[in-house]
């Protein structure tokens, strides 16, 4: 679990991993909660929770940005791995509008996904994480 107040919103994520093979954790579940304030279109406010979710899942879970004769290897989002379709947990979403001013909702469940991932792994495994990504410390089924 983790929360994050981001652009004027508050975002809670809970990530469930399964472990039953240790070599290979799998993301089962990503519940994300939030409060905009006010919410003009659920559906497109659900679809930027669950993207953002998914763009610091993979951040957490594989990316990392490598230097070679000191220069940076990755040179656009095509080098970098995105968790794809059929690798995303299921994602459910739960609104709040508080009222008061609209807050942000694109980049909102980024940001508390890689601790939400990492205090799932915790849980389940007792190995706390402190580098990202991950992967350079388990393994991840993909």
């Amino acid at each position: 679990l983790s929360h994050v107040y981001s652009y004027g919103t508050w975002c809670a994520m809970a990530v469930e991993v399964d472990t039953s093979d240790p070599s290979q954790i799998t993301l089962t579940s990503v519940w994300i909660a939030a409060d905009p304030g006010h919410i003009l279109d659920p559906t497109i406010v659900k679809d930027q929770l669950s993207g953002g979710a998914i763009f610091g899942l993979s951040a957490a879970m594989n990316e990392q940005i490598t230097l070679e004769k000191g220069r940076v290897v990755e040179q656009n989002f095509y080098d970098i791995p995105l968790l794809t379709q059929a690798q995303c947990p299921a994602i459910e979403v739960s609104l709040r509008a508080h009222g008061g001013e609209i807050g942000g909702i694109g980049e909102v469940a980024t940001s508390p996904a890689a601790p939400a991932l990492g205090n799932a792994i915790f849980a389940a495994t007792g190995l706390r994480l402190r580098n990202l990504p991950f992967s350079g410390q388990v393994g991840f089924a993909f």
